[in-house]
């Protein structure tokens, strides 16, 4: 993988010095050992459900919601169509889901969940202050 860091400072401290060179060694080990076991790095390949999947398994599974196809089309399962109570829960679950993933290391699949996160929220917000 190839990544960058920025450091900015007026004067480089023993501190900086000491953890460019940890960092330096560990990269050396890591990429040695790649070399002798014949490893290539690569970012984490993982599915992530397109919000739009998530939206229509929830308007299929929910015979009050829009069963009529023309509906739904007009739609376009946009999250804010979804019942508050489900949109609430596709909200739990998506957070639940970054959540692991970020403590899984899995910062890709983090930040798409995170996207999607936002947008379900958005929806929350507009789902709100919709007039009654």
């Amino acid at each position: 993988m190839e990544g960058k860091a920025i450091l900015y400072a007026d004067v480089m401290t023993d501190s900086m010095r000491n953890a460019i060179g940890e960092t330096n060694r560990r990269r050396a080990i890591q990429e040695a050992y790649n070399v002798e076991h014949g490893i290539e790095p690569k970012g984490i390949v993982k599915g992530i459900r397109d919000l739009t999947d998530r939206v229509k398994i929830i308007a299929e599974t929910r015979p009050d919601y829009r069963t009529d196809a023309a509906d739904r089309q007009e739609l376009g399962l946009d999250p804010v169509h979804l019942p508050m109570e489900d949109l609430q829960k596709l909200i739990r679950q998506v957070d639940k889901e970054m959540k692991e993933a970020a403590k899984a290391l899995e910062f890709e699949r983090a930040a798409l969940l995170r996207d999607q996160l936002m947008e379900l929220r958005r929806a929350e917000v507009e789902k709100k202050v919709e007039p009654a």
